[in-house]
């Protein structure tokens, strides 16, 4: 071995979080196999610290309702940078070392000590001039993951108490460490909180929700929107979540209907935000509804599709990157969940909650309750391959169920997709700030028709089992490369200039750059997006193509990218068959049309669409912002009344034109703020008299 310089990085967090952290994977045989003695004695020092304090990082894994279960201990793992590795030659993955590791140039300097092949932290654009992201390990005990010295210092990711004990694990993996302090935070996963805190998100932080998502994650919410739908576009589109009744608000409905229907039906009665089966009860007579508080009545399914004589439902992980324009990806594994006593439609076995819940926190209670085997249709618990393997043996069509649960995760969203883009703009400085994943269940009835039972905006990520933690852990390193996370713009310029020489990039982009989230549009792209505003498919392919501005360029360049990050998930929105879902929009969207315009063009060629894209990145034409011009005001919509009015209106092409003949769009300069008011003044005083005036021109917030 030579005798260049190696930087050992052993890096032990305790500040923060107050603990300290164990060294998993890496045993005393393979340290002792390495020649330097200073590694050694470091090797010792650390193991000798780490037995006398014994302090550990616990943490809880909680479930939708944000109550915790148990706590669990999880050892930090030591990132070390003792083997010489070289660069990766790779045009999408840089393999990253720390300084002085490539640098050694003997015969030995592919050697790794013991241990496999460095695992690469910074992933490279597809395209140049657009900074690298990181990415993301699930710990596999034979690997390591080398973290540059300049960029480990500022993976921070904020502790909150609701982060899964999964997630900590590859984020702890990837170099990163924990604050509950510090306010240069990357990226955090909490609960869901007010739409006005997302307001207070520096450009590079990223949270795991959007502002609005109650909109499906209440089961009351999410049956108004689906029943708003089915009275627009008929319930042959929208008739995939059984029959609701909001009460007390519908309760002479639900009376109306059960004297009409025979009292003869079974109801399962739902609190509207409640996880975990609380609340949740089994009902055949009216007399048994609850007395006191808001909660669903669901028509029951009586006849679902039985294996082995008990029920199940489906969990679905749904991964929405972004929703204007809307991007959305599923999961194609997931979990099935077993009721744990066979099923029976006897009125005797109505109270019976292991017959008639497939939630696995009530039926892991039952003495009987097991985890299925991979390799056998036992237990109470499989993964969603083993079901499509069982189901396909006995000659069920899972390619066609598969595509129906598509259609419905599509719809439902698209359903929420006005309320939440609305909040989004108003409140989240920049569409990096948010992603969110969603737990659909869906159960099949005895004709494998799915049907949505309901959506949770903070699905559990508990792993009670290895199949649990096998499939959680990689859907959660799958979502958060898509996420793609980029380095803070906090590198001074020396560490970025290091960082460039590295990963083989342009020094100006390898941190977080606003410029490629920038959505401000110049004169010249407005009237392009009112030109190709339209549904018909044929009125905007191929010319939406023809001349991309800088926004166009950001945006495709953005959702490329990120589908090559995709791993097990399928992004199911745009595709190239997802333009009959346009239609379902309450008006067209411009950067929809865009993307469905760039699939149907390009999905069976994606690398003659890359090289397009290239051509562009090399002119930088993805970094060219609006040119700053007179602000474009609508005095009216600055009142307090318009923000109201604009909330509970759903927003449509109709309002905004019936708004716009009346109050249009004027420009004002900065200089002309005293004109400004007197007209405001003027025309709330025409308002007066019981008649409200409102302005919907505000880009912002419709």
């Amino acid at each position: 071995m030579s005798d260049c310089k190696q930087s050992h990085s052993f890096q032990i967090e305790t500040s923060e979080v107050g603990v300290e952290s164990g060294i998993e994977n890496v045993s005393d045989e393979q340290m002792s196999k390495s020649e330097n003695p200073s590694y050694v004695g470091q090797w010792d020092s650390i193991r000798e610290s780490i037995e006398t304090e014994g302090i550990v990082l616990k943490g809880s894994d909680c479930d939708s309702d944000g109550s915790c279960s148990e706590e669990h201990s999880v050892s930090f793992q030591i990132r070390n940078s003792l083997s010489n590795v070289s660069l990766r030659d790779s045009e999408s993955i840089i393999s990253t070392t720390t300084s002085g590791v490539s640098s050694c140039a003997d015969d030995d300097s592919n050697q790794t000590l013991g241990f496999e092949a460095t695992k690469p932290v910074i992933r490279k654009s597809l395209f140049p001039f657009v900074p690298p992201t990181i990415h993301f390990y699930l710990p596999d005990g034979n690997s390591k993951v080398y973290v540059p010295e300049d960029v480990e210092k500022f993976l921070k990711w904020q502790l909150t108490r609701t982060t899964p004990i999964v997630m900590k694990k590859i984020l702890l993996n990837t170099g990163f460490k924990f604050t509950k302090q510090s306010s240069t935070w990357m990226g955090t996963w909490g609960r869901h909180m007010k739409s006005l805190e997302f307001q207070h998100l520096k450009p590079y932080q990223k949270i795991n929700h959007y502002p609005g998502t109650f909109q499906i994650g209440r089961k009351d919410k999410l049956w108004r929107n689906i029943s708003h739908m089915q009275n627009v576009h008929g319930i042959e589109e929208f008739g995939f979540v059984p029959l609701t009744f909001v009460l007390p608000h519908d309760s002479r409905k639900l009376w109306l209907f059960w004297n009409h229907s025979g009292n003869s039906d079974r109801w399962i009665v739902k609190p509207p935000a409640s996880a975990r089966g609380k609340g949740i009860q089994v009902i055949h007579k009216f007399s048994q509804l609850p007395k006191q508080g808001p909660f669903i009545v669901q028509k029951y399914i009586t006849k679902p599709y039985l294996i082995n004589g008990t029920k199940f439902d489906l969990r679905l992980y749904v991964y929405i990157s972004c929703f204007n324009p809307l991007r959305i990806y599923l999961f194609k594994d997931g979990l099935v969940r077993f009721a744990s006593v066979s099923y029976s439609n006897a009125v005797s076995s109505l109270k019976d909650r292991y017959v008639h819940l497939t939630n696995s926190s009530v039926n892991r209670t039952n003495e009987a309750y097991t985890i299925g085997s991979e390799k056998s249709y036992n237990g109470h618990k499989w993964t969603l391959q083993t079901l499509w393997t069982y189901m396909s043996q006995r000659g069920v069509d899972t390619s066609l169920i598969w595509n129906k649960i598509i259609d419905l995760v599509i719809k439902t969203i698209i359903s929420c997709e006005p309320c939440v883009s609305l909040l989004t703009r108003v409140n989240v400085p920049s569409r990096y700030n948010c992603h969110e994943v969603f737990g659909f269940d869906v159960m099949l009835d005895e004709s494998f028709r799915p049907w949505l039972l309901e959506v949770n905006i903070s699905p559990s990520l508990h792993s009670s089992s290895s199949l649990d933690a096998r499939i959680k852990g990689s859907m959660l390193t799958d979502l958060l490369n898509i996420a793609g996370f980029r380095i803070p713009p906090l590198l001074s310029k020396t560490a970025q200039s290091r960082l460039f020489e590295t990963i083989q990039a342009d020094p100006t982009c390898v941190c977080f750059d606003e410029r490629l989230f920038d959505d401000v549009a110049s004169a010249d792209h407005k009237l392009k997006q009112n030109f190709y505003s339209v549904y018909g498919q044929e009125d905007y392919i191929p010319n939406i193509l023809e001349h991309l501005s800088p926004n166009d360029v950001r945006l495709l360049v953005e959702s490329e990218d990120e589908l090559s990050r995709a791993g097990q998930f399928q992004r199911i929105f745009p595709s190239p068959t997802s333009f009959k879902y346009h239609v379902f929009f309450p008006s067209p969207r411009y950067n929809v049309n865009l993307l469905d315009a760039w699939e149907q063009t390009y999905h069976n060629n994606r690398t003659e669409g890359y090289n397009r894209l290239m051509e562009l990145c090399n002119q930088h034409l993805h970094l060219k912002c609006s040119v700053e011009c007179p602000k474009q005001v609508s005095v009216v919509s600055e009142s307090p009344v318009f923000r109201r009015i604009a909330f509970v209106c759903r927003v449509g092409r109709s309002f905004r034109n019936r708004v716009h003949s009346r109050f249009p769009v004027r420009n004002y300069s900065s200089g002309s703020a005293s004109a400004i008011q007197k007209l405001q003044r003027k025309r709330i005083g025409r308002s007066k008299g019981g008649s409200c005036n409102v302005s919907s021109s505000d880009d912002s917030l419709l």
